[in-house]
């Protein structure tokens, strides 16, 4: 119970951590930002707060999905759900110089999963190393599909991220004990990172490495569909 606790506690710090920077902003902005200059400002930080939030909002899930015995799972269009997880980090992707592209592969089609979690899930993975990477060097971020014989792999590459095995299961391990327990695979908290491996974990697709060409990333496999009709 004590161990419990403590993780919990951990994990709003570092949740605390993410929302420092709209603070911050906020703060610098009202002692120096110019009136021509307020709106650019203003923009910013709201993308920035709007993204902090969009973390909470998918612990919150984690934590409301975790006391459901089985989710509820439904045909949901992996294809569409990354465009709309490109549009909702566009003004961030700005913020960092950083280029998204979506990359599909094959007929992906639908899968069965719970469409709010896949959405926030991929949400939460591609702001881990949209917001982990070094200030200054550009990076592309893809979010991929593509239809393989264990059904269908979506994830996310980064050409920054250099991404092991070893350093997804240091972060599991290191959950709620550390305040930077993705250190391996990004410079911030790991919020993303925990709130995507978790909604994975409960759609029995977990994240595991990937690497294609010179990016690297993580993916889960979904179910089609069309199998699960077979079953």
């Amino acid at each position: 119970m004590v161990e419990r606790q403590f993780a919990g506690v951990e994990l709003l710090r570092a949740l605390a951590d993410e929302l420092k920077l709209p603070l911050v902003q906020i703060a610098r902005t009202a002692e120096l930002a110019e009136p021509e200059m307020a709106g650019r400002e203003l923009r910013t930080i709201e993308t920035a707060a709007g993204n902090a939030l969009r973390m909470i909002d998918g612990y919150l899930l984690v934590t409301a999905l975790g006391k459901q015995p089985q989710l509820d799972l439904s045909p949901v269009s992996v294809t569409a759900t990354m465009y709309d997880v490109a549009q909702e980090l566009y003004d961030l992707s700005k913020l960092y110089d950083t280029e998204i592209d979506i990359r599909v592969k094959g007929s992906p089609g639908q899968v069965m999963a719970h469409a709010v979690a896949l959405q926030t899930a991929l949400t939460s993975l591609a702001y881990t190393f949209l917001t982990g990477g070094l200030k200054g060097k550009q990076q592309v971020i893809t979010l991929m599909a593509q239809h393989t014989k264990q059904g269908i792999t979506a994830g996310v590459l980064s050409t920054y991220a250099h991404v092991t095995a070893e350093d997804l299961q240091s972060a599991r391990d290191l959950y709620g004990r550390a305040q930077q327990p993705a250190g391996g695979i990004t410079q911030n908290s790991g919020v993303g990172l925990y709130v995507a491996d978790n909604l994975f974990t409960a759609m029995e697709s977990p994240l595991r490495v990937i690497k294609s060409g010179r990016k690297t990333g993580m993916a889960a496999t979904l179910l089609p569909s069309h199998q699960l009709a077979l079953l």
